[in-house]
């Protein structure tokens, strides 16, 4: 019996994402027996049948789709290996680093990162991008950048390595001007409806329209720059949500308040920095993953007071 193999892992991960054996086949430049003998060898190896073979195209059994789902797990875990092993070597820094940057993750602590990355890799060129979640794991996967620093979404990252650095937590805020302000308790979903929502939008936002999360159905304005956005609910255009450590220092500084929605947030986001497999982090990046990680602030606020309406004039 042939032992276990990560080769033999990488080609059921291979089949299940490509569709057919031909198809993975092409992908990896075997010969089409080759890849029907890898997953025959796995199945032999495991004692389950992986792929129901009776119809057009091999369809993953319940048992196979518990085993893609490990084989996954296992392959992400090798590649963090080579990843780590490959930064021992500090003379392999990089003379470019280019980093796509979440929009949520803009801070005064990353800022606070670019000096001391100067002091530590002189050589080395910084090109930082803001980009949305979505389109910061792209230009990684596209190979457009290095790594990306981003909340978890929901979306397969096919040959992209995730490596867990944080998580955030966000929170409702408006202008102490906006009516919800002043509002009662728990807003309604009803009543939030009536006012304009602030929201981060992608580059692209018709090609997630169906992936919309935390918006209430009212009218919305759309933002690609997290300043512009802020700027917008100092001004009391709308409602929106805001990191913590984002909306820290707006709230003590009275420039925006805290409200209570229906509209539910999201439980803690996980963040994430997402860099392309197998290929190794350097230095460089490594140490900005390594270091944005130590400083992300553990911020978590107090719950929203209620607001009691302002009383009418006798």
């Amino acid at each position: 019996m042939q032992d276990l193999s990560l080769e033999q892992l990488r080609v059921l991960v291979t089949v299940a994402d490509a569709g057919s054996l031909s198809a993975a086949a092409r992908k990896l430049r075997r010969a089409q027996s080759s890849i029907s003998y890898s997953i025959g060898a796995l199945e032999e190896r495991l004692g389950v049948l992986l792929f129901d073979r009776s119809g057009y195209r091999p369809m993953l059994t319940p048992q196979g789709v518990v085993v893609l789902a490990e084989a996954r797990a296992v392959l992400a875990d090798v590649d963090r290996l080579a990843a780590v092993a490959s930064t021992m070597d500090t003379r392999r820094v990089e003379g470019r680093l280019r980093v796509a940057v979440d929009n949520l993750l803009l801070s005064d602590e990353l800022g606070a990162l670019l000096a001391p990355f100067a002091q530590r890799f002189p050589p080395t060129q910084l090109v930082i991008r803001a980009e949305s979640a979505r389109s910061a794991m792209s230009l990684v996967r596209d190979g457009d950048c290095d790594i990306a620093l981003h909340v978890a979404i929901d979306e397969p990252g096919t040959g992209v390595v995730h490596e867990r650095i944080g998580s955030m937590t966000l929170v409702h805020v408006v202008a102490p001007s906006h009516p919800l302000a002043s509002h009662e308790g728990v807003v309604p979903l009803a009543v939030s409806r009536n006012y304009v929502q602030l929201v981060m939008s992608d580059r692209n936002p018709d090609a997630f329209k169906s992936k919309d999360l935390g918006v209430s159905g009212g009218p919305t304005w759309r933002f690609m720059d997290m300043s512009v956005r802020l700027s917008a609910l100092r001004a009391g255009v709308g409602y929106g949500s805001l990191p913590c450590w984002l909306a820290g220092p707006e709230l003590r500084a009275r420039r925006l308040v805290r409200i209570s929605l229906e509209l539910a947030l999201p439980p803690p986001l996980e963040i994430v920095a997402s860099h392309k497999a197998p290929r190794a982090l350097g230095p460089a990046a490594r140490w900005v993953v390594e270091t944005l990680g130590a400083a992300l602030p553990k911020v978590e606020l107090e719950p929203a007071p209620a607001r009691a309406r302002p009383r009418r004039a006798e």
